[in-house]
């Protein structure tokens, strides 16, 4: 891939995470959890939700990697949303500091040039995390365990969580 088109993708990227506010709106009102104290569990799946989550990353060609890596993302943004600004940056820090994970090659395809930087890597988080505030603001799931099987092509996540307190991870 030459730089140029390493550039468009970027942009492509990027401009994926941008959210049209007036279709998160729509979508979130149908699928918001309870105002109220929050202890009632919210009428979609996670699965679901994350799958709306990691839209931006999953191209039409996706193949099973393709499809972890997303739902990987989208898990790791949706968890860090349940904590405090102060504490997801600390989290998210703490994961751009671990270098085996981002020079883990089964989770970035490097003959396509596609290791993020550090940078490129907190954006898509933020952006991610962004995303899940706007479209479920109230979810306080916390993601403990996904299983992916594929059969005939198809995806199909499970996903094991527990519903958090009120009160950001970092507080409790």
């Amino acid at each position: 891939m030459g730089r140029g088109q390493q550039g468009a993708a970027k942009v492509r990227r990027r401009k994926a995470l941008v959210i049209n506010r007036h279709e998160a709106e729509a979508v979130a009102d149908g699928v918001r959890a309870p105002l109220g104290g929050g202890v009632d569990a919210p009428s979609y799946k996670l699965s679901e939700a994350l799958l709306v989550l990691a839209a931006p990353f999953r191209p039409e060609d996706e193949d099973l990697a393709l499809f972890e890596k997303a739902v990987s993302l989208a898990v790791t943004a949706w968890n860090l949303s349940l904590f405090s600004a102060a504490g997801r940056r600390e989290q998210i820090d703490n994961l751009l500091e671990d270098e085996s994970l981002m020079k883990d090659p089964t989770r970035w395809d490097k003959a396509a040039g596609s290791i993020p930087s550090r940078s490129d890597f907190r954006d898509v988080l933020y952006g991610l995390i962004a995303r899940k505030d706007v479209l479920y603001p109230h979810d306080r799931r916390l993601v403990m365990k996904i299983n992916i099987t594929e059969k005939q092509n198809e995806y199909n996540l499970q996903v094991l969580s527990k519903l958090l307190p009120d009160s950001p991870k970092d507080e409790w």
